[in-house]
């Protein structure tokens, strides 16, 4: 009986340190997560100088096959106030860069953001 109590407590053990270790890298992946859309939102107010009140929205999300498949485990989405049926694109986490646009530009004109 003390052994099979024993196998018992092994597994409650391994299922809490399971538990925890997801717990912490979800953690960390959301403080990465806040630390990529500060720096998204630096690069473009402070090095494309756009102003803060015509960026919409950031979306800032978490893959773990973008390191293996795409450029970036952080793809960024952004979306301009005067251009909302576009979809910007960015990646990086110290240097941020565009990767592309999709959607459509405002009246059939060129994307207004986009970086050549």
């Amino acid at each position: 009986m003390s052994g099979e109590s024993n196998g018992h407590s092994k597994s409650f053990i391994v299922l809490i340190i399971l538990i925890a270790v997801y717990f912490i890298q979800m953690g960390v992946v959301n403080y990465k997560k806040h630390q990529v859309y500060n720096n998204v939102r630096a690069y473009l107010i402070d090095t494309e100088g756009h102003k803060s009140h015509n960026i919409k929205e950031i979306k800032v999300t978490h893959t773990y096959l973008g390191i293996i498949l795409g450029p970036s485990s952080y793809p960024i989405s952004v979306v301009f106030t005067d251009e909302p049926n576009a979809l910007y694109q960015y990646a990086g986490y110290d240097k941020i860069y565009q990767i592309g646009v999709a959607g459509k530009p405002n009246e059939g004109k060129d994307f207004k953001y986009f970086e050549r």
